[in-house]
């Protein structure tokens, strides 16, 4: 586990990934509620989580964000992730990281998901040098939409995607 400063929130404990992390991450992005989401329920291979993992040092050592895995007081798994990624072959933000997170079902409706979301974006206005936050959500999927309104990241266009629009989502940073 690194020493580098990452995001704080009063419920969950925050842990860049290093290699040794990638069966457990593996283990969140092939769970059926998270894929469904993230994934438009495609299965990802094991190489996926290691070249994450790798994208994600790379990120924090350019912008000072990446990815979490997001932990729980007395659960020894993490129970989800939430960072920056860059999407390889997806441009509609001119290469700036995108806000991303993911819960297993069992710890949805909680709170964890604006929780982590909002110490990702706090983190990030304290320490990165991005412009803005920005993030893509299926429009189907009403919950992450009302996460990043609550966040304060307003639609700023749509495009084509597996379940009807991707919605393109964008809040201004104040450094």
């Amino acid at each position: 586990m690194s020493s580098e400063p990452g995001p704080r929130s009063p419920n969950l404990e925050y842990r860049r990934p290093v290699a040794a992390d990638a069966g457990a991450l593996h283990a969140l992005i092939t769970d059926d509620h998270i894929k469904r989401y993230l994934f438009h329920g495609q299965r990802m291979p094991p190489g996926w989580s290691v070249a994450t993992i790798a994208a994600s040092e790379e990120l924090y050592r350019v912008h000072r964000v990446g990815v979490w895995l997001l932990y729980a007081a007395g659960v020894a798994e993490p129970l989800g992730f939430c960072g920056f990624v860059t999407l390889a072959g997806f441009d509609a933000f001119g290469g700036e990281p995108q806000l991303v997170y993911a819960l297993r079902e069992a710890y949805t409706g909680r709170g964890y998901a604006c929780e982590a979301a909002a110490a990702c974006i706090e983190f990030a206005r304290a320490h990165a040098d991005l412009p803005a936050i920005f993030a893509v959500v299926d429009e189907p999927n009403r919950a992450a939409i009302r996460v990043l309104e609550k966040l304060g990241l307003s639609r700023h266009g749509e495009l084509p995607g597996a379940f009807g629009a991707m919605l393109l989502f964008r809040r201004d940073l104040e450094h």
